[in-house]
């Protein structure tokens, strides 16, 4: 029953994205996954900063609503978020068109789901 549940919120939360005006897709989620990257490497541009801040933001963002589609160790850190997510859109570009917060969500319950 948790299961089918936790199906239908991620359904919810995919289906409200879509009814905002600006969703970021998997594609912004990227670009900016790949300026936090660069700096990450010590090779980042001036540019670089307001993206690598929004791809960090956004991964507060997913962790602050964490434990109902993935359940992550409490002591990860939040660069793993990053390297998780990234990982993932790296590996799957075909995916990249969707909403950002369902490839992330999709990412992080993949290494860590849920026991039920």
């Amino acid at each position: 029953m948790k299961k089918i549940i936790n199906i239908f919120m991620l359904f919810l939360l995919t289906y409200c994205c879509y009814a905002n005006a600006d969703v970021k897709t998997g594609n912004d989620l990227y670009k900016w996954f790949k300026a936090y990257e660069r700096i990450e490497n010590g090779s980042s541009s001036m540019n670089d900063g307001y993206d690598a801040g929004s791809y960090l933001g956004f991964m507060i963002g997913i962790d602050v609503a964490n434990n109902l589609f993935y359940c992550s160790p409490v002591d990860a850190q939040m660069g793993q978020f990053a390297d998780i997510v990234g990982k993932y859109l790296k590996d799957n570009p075909q995916e990249r068109e969707k909403p950002a917060i369902t490839l992330a969500i999709m990412a992080l319950n993949k290494v860590w789901p849920c026991n039920t």
